[in-house]
């Protein structure tokens, strides 16, 4: 009877050693409780660019996020060199040069770039000729509708609106046809090819147009551009709606932007998203989820449009998008 019971706690002895193994070598795992490193390169170490990694470590789910942060101002980003790439889960790059510096490496690793424009991203995957399945982005750039909205928002009776862009090839301005189509208005077009030349094209949209808005682009973004579209604007008593700050200030009579901590709170809720799933979300390139808009009241007046505050313009912008960001 001794040996019966000898050999039965022998085997409970072997039995508990056995489980204890399974749980050290669970809990030694990389990927026990769901742990994911992050490599956060930075274009700078500015203030703009820290409020991405300031974000995510924000998040509840922080304690299980590794983070490895750099930038590029002084040194060039160690984590991101290949024999230490098998212990990163997914990169994300913010700003031009970190995005640029990323997509170098061709690595398979998933990225994630933010706080970057739209056409700087697909210049720079071209260019790189990296494959773009893995690749996310979160641009800086406002749907063409939004600005169209906020157009319709600070003038209910707006009938044609006048778009000001550079060189758009078919498929997209088929895109933005359509997206514009949806909120009912009619609508002409000008291109930019030249600064310089820029007067021409931006004085027949005026006479065609009641109201303008302008695509963010190479040659849309120069300083040459915006003095002539906000100079002859003026003079004719025609709205200009803007796309930054720094076109409100220049005189637009109104502007729809994100700002740096609007971007930080979408790029930290994909990464909360994806710590749960594994993936990033789809569409992989989007615009802006959160944004703010900002109403010219010295410019407004001299329009004849007053009363209007910043926040009753942002909840009719959302309403005419019908409740969409």
């Amino acid at each position: 009877m001794e040996d019966v019971f000898e050999s039965t706690n022998r085997r409970s002895r072997w039995l508990l050693i056995f489980i204890g193994l399974i749980l050290l070598c669970a809990t030694s795992f990389p990927g026990h409780a769901n742990h994911k490193e992050i490599h956060i390169l930075l274009s700078g170490n500015s203030d703009l660019y820290q409020k991405i990694p300031k974000a995510i470590q924000g998040l509840d789910t922080s304690s299980k996020l590794k983070l490895t942060v750099e930038h590029l101002e002084n040194n060039e980003p160690s984590a991101l060199s290949p024999q230490l790439a098998s212990e990163t889960d997914l990169i994300i790059a913010v700003g031009s040069k970190a995005t640029k510096k990323v997509l170098s490496l061709h690595t398979s690793l998933p990225v994630l770039s933010t706080l970057i424009p739209e056409r700087t991203f697909k210049s720079l995957v071209d260019s790189a000729k990296t494959a773009s399945d893995k690749i996310s982005a979160i641009y800086v750039d406002q749907p063409i509708e939004r600005q169209a909205a906020l157009a319709k928002a600070i003038l209910p009776e707006l009938d044609v609106l006048g778009v000001l862009s550079d060189p758009i090839d078919k498929k997209k301005r088929q895109e933005l046809d359509k997206k514009l189509s949806k909120l009912s208005l009619k609508y002409q077009w000008a291109t930019i090819k030249d600064p310089k030349s820029a007067s021409k094209p931006i004085k027949k949209l005026i006479k065609r147009s009641d109201a303008i808005i302008t695509l963010p682009g190479k040659f849309t973004q120069q300083s040459l551009t915006a003095k002539w579209l906000l100079y002859m604007s003026y003079k004719k008593n025609l709205p200009v709606i803007g796309f930054s700050q720094g076109y409100l200030k220049a005189g637009a009579v109104a502007a729809v932007y994100s700002t740096p901590e609007q971007i930080a709170q979408q790029t930290a809720e994909w990464i909360k998203n994806w710590h749960v799933s594994g993936k990033l979300p789809h569409p992989q390139l989007q615009s802006p989820k959160y944004f703010s808009v900002k109403f010219n009241q010295p410019v407004g007046e001299s329009l004849g449009l007053t009363n209007l505050s910043d926040q009753e313009v942002e909840e009719k912008v959302k309403s005419i998008l019908g409740g969409r960001p």
